[in-house]
């Protein structure tokens, strides 16, 4: 009789015990849960930068083996001080330089976007969203005409980026040949990304009240040998 009673005992002993170890895990787990980090949100940000130029144009010439050539070519190879449009402190403006470096080799574009971190966090690493499109434009006008001829996404990845630092992300497009007296825009848009890791595997978040994500565009005039001037030519800027 006895033994079955400390049976009943055991058995309602180790019950207990199952419970309680089970309790003490949910607890916990309850609690490191509530303790996870949540995503930096971020209203300063990934900022992708081009320059103001002029005369931006790339003449197609199909009577010479389909070269492309850069008008004004020397220029886009120079290096540029910044300092007084980008320094964190305007006052006192950093010895700051930059050089688009565009370059044709074949039917292939070859420019270096200026990629900014204004966000105060290092960047280890983000995805930045590009985007390439070509326009046949109105010989008259300079407007598009006609609808998009090519329309192409591309994901471009950066790395290792500190708080107020910059670097440069070379970028590659392909060039549509136009006809001998047909004008086209090229357009290359790099936008930045809506998160970013940080130190320690954080997740950034941008954050803002001002509207979508930064980003910066380059455009350029292809133009085949015969084809007229037009009465202003795009730039290259960024927002």
């Amino acid at each position: 009789m006895h033994s079955k009673v400390w049976i009943w005992v055991a058995l309602i002993a180790t019950i207990i015990l199952i419970i309680s170890a089970n309790y003490f895990i949910v607890s916990e787990f309850n609690l490191k849960s509530n303790h996870v980090q949540e995503p930096l949100k971020i209203d300063r940000w990934i900022m992708p930068f081009g320059l103001d130029y002029k005369s931006s144009v790339i003449i197609y010439d199909e009577d010479k083996g389909g070269s492309w050539h850069i008008q004004d070519e020397d220029k886009w190879s120079r290096a540029i001080n910044i300092g007084d449009r980008y320094s964190p402190n305007m006052s006192h403006p950093e010895d700051m330089w930059y050089t688009p470096d565009i370059t044709v080799e074949g039917n292939n574009l070859s420019i270096d976007f200026l990629v900014w971190n204004t966000a105060g966090k290092d960047c280890e690493s983000a995805i930045l969203n590009m985007t390439v499109w070509t326009q046949n434009l109105n010989e008259t006008t300079g407007y598009p005409e006609g609808g998009t001829v090519s329309f192409i996404t591309k994901e471009v990845r950066i790395d290792n980026i500190s708080a107020g630092k910059s670097d440069e992300v070379r970028i590659v497009a392909e060039l549509l040949k136009p006809e001998k007296e047909e004008i086209r825009r090229l357009t290359i848009k790099m936008r930045a990304p809506y998160t970013f890791t940080g130190k320690n595997s954080t997740s950034c978040t941008y954050y803002s009240n001002h509207g979508g994500l930064p980003s910066g565009d380059v455009k350029f005039i292809l133009k085949g040998k015969d084809a007229p001037e037009l009465g202003s030519a795009p730039t290259i800027r960024g927002r």
